[in-house]
Parts: structure tokens; C-alpha cells; sequence
């Protein structure tokens, strides 16, 4: 993995200052950057008229006291040396005078003697991005800043004068450290060093690079960052900057004008394991910097090509002598401890952002990644963020990004959201036998994790309660409890009073022939029709409930299962009324024995016989309203009464489960003989009943 990509610019040997705050350097700093104080140019963000960079110098390259300009380079006279007296204060000494910039009264700047603690030779580099800042003045508090000054004999004006002037959003405020020093190959001749060199010194466009003893002047290059890409100019200090290294179609390395859009002058430096040493990568061909090893080691000439690349291999090593690699940037500092600081107790539902702390504090990349070891189903995870799913343990991993490989683990345990409260709904205050409500507990929290209840009742002989489904047994009063299971101990109750089931008899043009109106289910009733009117006499009893002929007799006696309203009926005294078989059918669910009653009203006239009658029951709902409800039909059972008489009940005790629906219909098939003597059967269906157990 390719480490820090270090910009090759001049090591300001401390971190630079936003506005007019000092920020403290950094303080791990390697020991060969703090030996010596660093050579190289400062580069204007504008450029020249042509599109050349432009650097700090002398006027005319004068090492005298005058004024300082910008000029196209880097060339000698513009080199110099940055002396940290302070913490992110520097002193700029030329290195052809030895004299230093001042800031002077005129709001310009000039070269003079090193004088002692001086704040108008004292300077700040502001950061403003890109590589680029801005120079601040400690003793005046104004910037270095480029001003165009008059054309000179060329006509193009380009020296830039330096004045002091306050900060603006400006260009001609924005400097970049340069640096400058050689190429030392990983491979040594006799243990000397040896350098990139210009074959034979010679400055000329086109003059191949070779590996050579030294240093020596031709050597020493310029390495200058190209905006806003990674990639750099590797410039000839001797060519005064307008030549630079370019690799060719063949893989040779050769000086060409200098053109930093031309892409085989563009090289990419390659740091390994963080050692400062470097792989040179050409962004045209994507082949690396190799000296090829020779089969002597006596021979210390070779001609630097470019190839592919070649892991281990030292003829594609190079480290840089005299030029700093790093924009402000300080060796990595590798994590070396994790401790999470997060919570390691959590709710179901609860969202945490966990946290830690690394080894040492000054860890280059404090970032941690966020795993799950164990427990994906106990919670999950979005970066940092944990999100508790379901009670239990889960293992979260801290992990160093910055490749150390160090780890720390926490136990995250979740637990459940507690009810604090419960309520019962859906429960009658009263209740008859043989009925059944389904009663609903709600708890709160909405978020609690276990919302299952038990239930209980204070007398299982008045009712009993299963999942919530409360039966009634016998009269009487029983107290039903809903309790929480989930530990917390919440519990609601409710009274319910059971009474026995009734219905009512209501009667119209008669009398019912008792003392009360309502009765127990299957309790036997009877009625009896008034006297009729002059000119009327009694037809039938009907129940206006379904308007369903029940008796052609006066006297009418039933079994009570549903609420019923009989009415007699009358016709003309010379009306002739048809009389019929009746039947009728109802079903009642008993809780307290878990059976089905059907029961089968029927009535036939004087000189009918019953040739057999009873009950058909199915579970099949489309066969229960059809013509299939009939004997014969597969999912239709089958019941038949033994007493034939003409007017009787029938009833059957069906063994459910509860939950069921059953249909049941009565049925009779009868015997007569028509107005023309012919003896006729038939068969006649009641209506159908639906029963449920519950």
C-alpha cells in the first residue's frame, strides 16, 4: 500500500499559522530534519507572462541591500535557507548573501545584516491550501505581496517588485515553498553514493541523465509540485529552471524544455514502508526511475532509464539529499493502544455512537474502524453508529485505520425495554353461560421487548381464561388477571359477573302460557292464539323474525334457543288455508360442555306421515347456503330422529372443538295422499343455523 504521498516542497519544520494565530509544530520531527536548517526557492502563485513560475530573488541578483522582486527561475541568486528561531517563526537568509529578507519602513522589503530578535525579519507562513501560503510579517503584521512594476527593456514587465501590504483574497499573495537537492540512487559504486547527473555536464536540451559520483553542481535539482495534480517537475538548478527531466519513447531520461502539461515530465514519488526512500514514477509511461546494476561493481556510469516496475529491486530505489519531502508533514506516528470509551450496556432500540482513544495521543491517523466479531443479530452497525436490535451480547471490534493492525474489543450487552404498565380491554362487565370473549392486554411501553402476558382466573368454575379467551361456566363472579412476563411484574385486573343465558318470548294476537317472558336456552315455552274475530278464524303461527310459518294449531308448543317474537294469524272465516309441514332449526355452542345443541322444531298436518327426520350438519360454508345441503351430498353428516310423530323436537349433541363452525338444517320426509286419492312423498329442509364455538 502506497504510503503518505508527500509533496516535495521545502519542510517549513512546523505546522504553518491560520489567520494571525500561532499553531504549535508538531513534535515528532525526524533527527536529519532538525540537523540543519533547509535550502530552497519560493515559488508566486502568479505566474510569468509565458506561463513560467516566478520565485523570490534579487534585483539584477544583487547580494547587496536592495529591494527583493520576482523572476522567472529558480537561478541561483533566488535560493534560500528557512531558520526556525521559533516555533512557526522563520528567518528567509539568502544563500548568495547571507542576508536576510526584512520587512522596511517603506512597506517594502530589502536584504540586510542579521540583527538580533529583529520582528521585521521574522516571518509566518499562513496555510491557505494547495501548498500554498501566505508570508506574514511579525514585526508590521502585513504580507509579502507581488506588484507588476514597469515594463522593462523586453516590453513585457516581468519583474514583480515585493511590497508589505495587508491580507486580501489575492494571488500575488500566495507563495509555495520549492525545494531543492539531488537523487541518490539505492546503489552505491565502491560505497560511494551515486547521483542523477546531466551525461557530461552538458546543459543542453536533449542531453541524456546517467548515474555519476558527486555531488556536483550539474546535479542538484528542483523539485517543484504541480498544481493541483500529485505529480512534480524535476527541474535542472543549473538550467536556471528551463529544463527538466523527461522521459522518452525509448525509456530514456533526458533535459527538454520545461513544460509541466507534458506528462512525461511529470513524476510521481513513491514512498516505501514510510523509510524515505522512493519509487520515481513517470506519468506518461507509468515506468519507474531504474539505474541498471552492472555486472561490476567498478563501474560507476549508467544510464538512467525508465522501466517497469520491479518489486526488491535497488536499482528502482532513490532517496533525496538536501530536499525535504513533506508539506509540513512529520513521519507517520502508528497507533500503538485502543481503549473504547463507548457505553457497553445498551437498551433494545437504543442508538450509540461509540467511541475510543488511541496510543500515543499524537497518532498521525487517530481513525478507528467499527466491526461486529460476534452478536449480528443482536445489534448493527453504520460506522461508528450501533443500533440495539434484540436482547443479548454482541463483540464490537475497534480496528486502527492507519494499517498498525491494532485492535480492542468491548462486550456489548442489550437489554430488553421493561413494561411499566399494562391494561385489559375488550372485557363485559357480565357475561352468560356457555358464551366466550376474547379479551386483549396492552402494554406499554409500545417499545417493550417482551409483550406477552399471562392470564388467570380467581375461579375456574365461574370462567376460565386461555390466551386471553375468557369462557363462562356458571353463574357467579370471577376476577381475571393479565400479568407481564417479561419480569417486570405489571399486572391488570377485571371482575366479570356470569349469569345463565335468556332469551325473550314476545307474543301477538295470543298468550304465552307461563309467568315470565324470558327463559334458560332449550327451556320449552308455549302459546296459545286468541279467540278469532267475527268472520275470522286462526291460520297459523309465524315468527316475524323471518316471517316463518311454525304451527297451523291454536296451541304451539317450542323449545326457546333465540330470541323470538310469534304472532298468530287470522283469515276470512270462508278462506280456505293450506296447511303444510313446518320445521325449523336452531344451534346453541355449551362452553361448559364443549358441545353443539341443534335442535329441529316440525309440525305436519292430520293424515301426514313421517317417514324418517333429523339433522344435517357440515362445515363447508358454500355448501351450507346451496341446493347441496341436502342427504347425499359428501361434506354433509347426517342425524335421524326415531319419533315419527307429527309435531315433536329433535335434538342432537354435537362433540366440538373450540374455534369450529358448524351449519345444521333439519330435514323431514313425509308421506300423503293428494285431492285426487294418489299417494305423494316429499322432503322439506328448514332454514340453516350457524353455530360457533366460542
Amino acid at each position: 500500500m502506497r504510503k503518505w504521498k508527500r509533496v516535495l516542497s521545502i519542510l517549513l519544520m512546523g505546522a504553518m499559522l491560520a489567520g494571525n494565530v500561532f499553531v504549535a509544530a508538531p513534535e515528532t520531527v525526524r533527527a536529519e530534519e532538525t540537523a540543519a536548517n533547509r535550502k530552497g526557492f519560493i515559488e508566486c502563485k502568479l505566474a510569468d507572462s509565458d506561463g513560467r513560475a516566478t520565485y523570490l530573488g534579487s534585483w539584477g541578483g544583487n547580494v547587496g541591500d536592495v529591494c527583493n522582486i520576482t523572476w522567472t527561475g529558480p537561478e541561483a541568486n533566488q535560493e534560500w535557507e528557512f531558520r526556525e528561531i521559533n516555533t512557526g517563526v522563520y528567518t528567509l537568509v539568502k544563500v548568495d548573501s547571507q542576508k536576510v529578507l526584512t520587512a522596511l519602513e517603506d512597506f517594502t522589503v530589502g536584504q540586510r545584516d542579521l540583527i538580533e530578535n529583529a520582528a521585521s525579519q521574522q516571518w509566518i507562513f499562513v496555510e491557505d491550501g494547495e501548498g500554498y501560503y501566505r508570508i506574514k510579517n511579525v514585526g508590521t503584521g502585513l504580507y509579502l505581496t507581488t506588484k507588476r512594476m514597469a515594463p522593462q527593456n523586453d516590453g513585457m514587465g516581468q519583474e514583480k517588485e515585493i511590497i508589505l501590504t495587508e491580507s486580501a483574497e489575492s494571488d500575488a499573495q500566495l507563495w509555495k515553498p520549492v525545494s531543492s537537492g539531488y537523487i541518490v540512487s539505492g546503489i552505491a559504486w565502491n560505497n560511494e553514493k551515486l547521483y542523477a547527473a546531466v551525461d557530461g555536464g552538458n546543459i543542453t536540451a536533449g542531453t541524456r541523465i546517467i548515474t555519476w559520483t558527486g555531488p556536483e553542481g550539474n546535479q542538484k535539482m528542483v523539485f517543484r509540485k504541480i498544481d493541483e495534480t500529485e505529480y512534480y517537475q524535476i527541474l535542472n538548478f543549473d538550467s536556471n529552471g528551463k529544463l527538466a527531466l523527461q522521459a522518452k519513447d525509448d525509456g530514456e531520461i533526458v533535459l527538454e524544455n520545461s513544460d509541466e502539461t507534458n506528462q512525461y515530465q511529470q513524476w510521481d514519488f513513491e514512498e516505501v514502508d514510510n523509510t524515505g526512500t522512493y519509487r520515481i514514477k513517470n506519468a506518461g509511461n507509468e515506468q519507474y526511475f531504474t539505474t541498471p546494476r552492472k555486472e561490476t561493481s567498478a563501474d560507476r556510469y549508467s544510464v538512467v532509464r525508465t522501466e517497469e516496475l520491479e518489486m526488491g529491486s535497488a536499482s528502482q530505489l532513490w532517496t533525496l539529499e538536501g530536499a525535504v519531502l513533506g508539506e509540513m508533514v512529520h513521519p507517520e506516528v502508528k497507533v500503538m493502544g485502543i481503549t473504547i470509551t463507548s457505553a457497553t450496556e445498551v437498551t433494545v432500540g437504543q442508538i450509540l455512537d461509540l467511541t475510543a482513544t488511541v496510543e500515543p495521543t499524537d497518532a498521525t491517523n487517530p481513525e478507528v474502524a467499527w466491526s461486529i466479531q460476534e452478536g449480528t443479530d443482536v445489534l448493527t452497525l453504520e460506522g461508528s453508529t450501533l443500533t440495539a436490535v434484540k436482547p443479548g451480547t454482541a463483540t464490537v471490534v475497534a480496528t486502527a485505520a492507519d494499517g498498525s493492525g491494532v485492535t480492542a474489543f468491548a462486550e456489548i450487552t442489550v437489554n430488553p425495554v421493561m413494561a411499566t404498565g399494562i391494561e385489559i380491554s375488550g372485557a363485559p362487565a357480565t357475561m352468560t353461560i356457555g358464551t366466550s370473549e376474547k379479551l386483549t392486554a396492552v402494554v406499554t411501553p409500545e417499545s417493550t421487548t417482551n409483550k406477552a402476558v399471562t392470564w388467570q382466573s380467581s375461579d375456574e368454575d365461574v370462567v376460565v381464561v386461555e390466551n386471553g379467551l375468557v369462557t363462562a361456566k356458571s353463574v357467579g363472579d370471577a376476577t381475571i388477571t393479565a400479568t407481564t412476563a417479561d419480569g417486570s411484574d405489571k399486572s391488570a385486573q377485571v371482575t366479570i359477573t356470569v349469569k345463565e343465558q335468556e332469551y325473550t318470548v314476545s307474543v301477538t294476537n295470543g298468550q304465552l302460557i307461563s309467568d315470565k317472558t324470558s327463559f334458560k336456552a332449550g327451556e320449552q315455552a308455549a302459546v296459545k292464539a286468541d279467540d278469532p274475530a267475527d268472520g275470522k278464524k286462526f291460520a297459523y303461527w309465524k315468527d316475524t323474525n323471518n316471517n316463518q310459518i311454525l304451527c297451523y294449531r291454536p296451541d304451539y308448543s317450542f323449545y326457546v334457543m333465540y330470541d323470538m317474537a310469534l304472532e298468530a294469524c287470522y283469515v276470512d272465516d270462508d278462506a280456505e288455508v293450506e296447511k303444510g309441514p313446518t320445521i325449523t332449526c336452531t344451534s346453541l355452542y355449551d362452553a361448559g360442555t364443549g358441545k353443539m345443541k341443534f335442535t329441529v322444531n316440525r309440525s305436519l298436518p292430520g293424515g301426514y306421515t313421517i317417514i324418517r327426520h333429523g339433522v344435517l350438519i357440515t362445515q363447508d360454508e358454500s355448501v351450507a347456503y346451496s341446493d347441496n345441503f341436502v342427504h347425499g351430498t359428501a361434506e354433509v353428516k347426517r342425524a335421524t330422529a326415531k319419533d315419527n310423530t307429527l309435531l315433536g323436537t329433535y335434538v342432537v349433541n354435537f362433540k366440538c372443538n373450540l374455534g369450529d363452525v358448524w351449519y345444521s338444517r333439519g330435514y323431514v320426509e313425509y308421506s300423503y295422499t293428494d285431492a285426487d286419492g294418489n299417494e305423494q312423498t316429499d322432503i322439506m329442509y328448514s332454514n340453516t343455523a350457524v353455530c360457533v364455538a366460542k
